[in-house]
């Protein structure tokens, strides 16, 4: 008898938007009549934030709080043909505690890593943001890791070599979801803006919804129109030394209740990877979305802004991404009169592709590939 995955459920404890639908293979698991569920438990780690999840059509939504009802729900899933998708990563004790139940229960259950550019944070940085509150939380997590026992039936990851460090059966290597855009974009000719421009990754700095969820503190107040203001200054720059007009690829989260921000530039929500295709340059304060500018070998200008700084792990973010890539970085708090931007540097955008969003065994579509993968693994025992 050949075995077959008939459900998938996406456990998270955050919300998901609406390109993570397709993203996430939910789209390809419903096409392929594979039923899908979105297991929400971010009221249960996070009592006191509210976070109303986004539904999708032909997704069931359930909606967890308790532990009883955690484990009731896991209870009632067929073990030989369903699978769990961890979303909602390894630092809380109630996700370890979830964890330890699916393996308790001999469940099929994975975790993904997207494999972007591991940060290294500097010592200072991490004593900066030392407090009572945090200590304890560590002492907590680390508590529960040693207590709490599982591994993973899988481990999905865009790296050939996975730095992790939870157990797991076996390693399925993915391209970076990016790629299957990619694939998409190449017959796609359509121009979403005719004149020569070049394109902003926005990542939402000031407005990210998931920071609150993830208590991420600036050592500064963030002020938008201050914010918005400096990167208009440079773009002003930019747009003369280069003759390009700049537009905004908004981040799928960027409420556009607050779009006067953007000094009347035009902007697109979902529209990043065309966007890139056809610009003659990218900017980013180091968004993953560099991946496709790192696809369509465009050269890329780093923005080191005040709110940037204030954020130890973004700035560290950005500082690495411009390393590894070879490309320039700017401080919109000092004057320019001219703006370089280098030169695509052939081999290290190679090494990048090779290492964060491209598998070179398989050409397959990545959730194709990870269903393949799974149902090969379920039926050679």
């Amino acid at each position: 008898m050949i075995l077959k995955i008939d459900k998938i459920i996406y456990i998270t404890s955050h919300n998901f938007r609406v390109n993570h639908k397709k993203q996430y293979g939910m789209e390809y698991f419903l096409d392929k009549n594979i039923e899908v569920e979105i297991l929400d438990i971010t009221s249960y780690v996070y009592p006191n934030i509210d976070i109303p999840m986004h539904t999708f059509k032909n997704i069931s939504l359930i909606e967890i709080n308790t532990f009883n009802s955690l484990e009731n729900y896991i209870l009632k899933q067929n073990s030989s043909n369903t699978v769990f998708i961890n979303f909602a990563g390894e630092s809380n004790c109630i996700i370890l505690m979830l964890l330890e139940i699916l393996y308790k229960n001999k469940m099929l259950f994975s975790t993904i890593n997207f494999g972007e550019v591991s940060v290294t944070k500097s010592i200072f940085s991490r004593l900066s943001k030392i407090t009572i509150s945090k200590i304890l939380k560590k002492i907590k997590l680390k508590i529960c890791k040693k207590q709490v026992k599982f591994e993973y039936s899988f481990f999905i990851s865009t790296n050939d070599n996975p730095n992790t460090k939870f157990f797991y059966k076996k390693h399925i290597h993915i391209h970076s979801f990016d790629y299957d855009l990619y694939i998409e974009s190449l017959s796609n000719n359509k121009k979403l803006i005719d004149k020569k421009y070049a394109v902003f990754l926005d990542t939402n700095v000031i407005f990210h919804p998931d920071d609150k969820l993830l208590n991420i503190k600036y050592n500064m107040k963030l002020d938008a129109n201050k914010y918005y203001k400096n990167l208009d200054k440079i773009f002003t720059i930019i747009e003369k030394n280069y003759n390009v007009k700049i537009c905004f690829a908004l981040h799928p989260s960027f409420n556009l209740n607050q779009i006067d921000y953007l000094m009347g530039r035009k902007y697109f929500i979902n529209k990043t990877v065309e966007l890139v295709k056809n610009s003659e340059f990218c900017l980013t304060h180091g968004s993953t979305s560099i991946n496709f500018a790192v696809l369509y070998k465009k050269p890329i200008l780093f923005i080191k802004t005040e709110e940037i700084k204030a954020q130890s792990s973004l700035l560290s973010y950005l500082k690495e991404s411009a390393e590894i890539l070879n490309s320039n970085i700017i401080d919109s708090d000092k004057l320019f009169e001219k703006i370089d931007i280098k030169k695509v540097d052939n081999k290290k955008y190679e090494d990048y592709k090779y290492r964060y969003i491209k598998n070179n065994l398989s050409e397959e579509y990545t959730w194709e590939y990870v269903l393949n993968e799974v149902e090969k693994n379920l039926n050679e025992k």
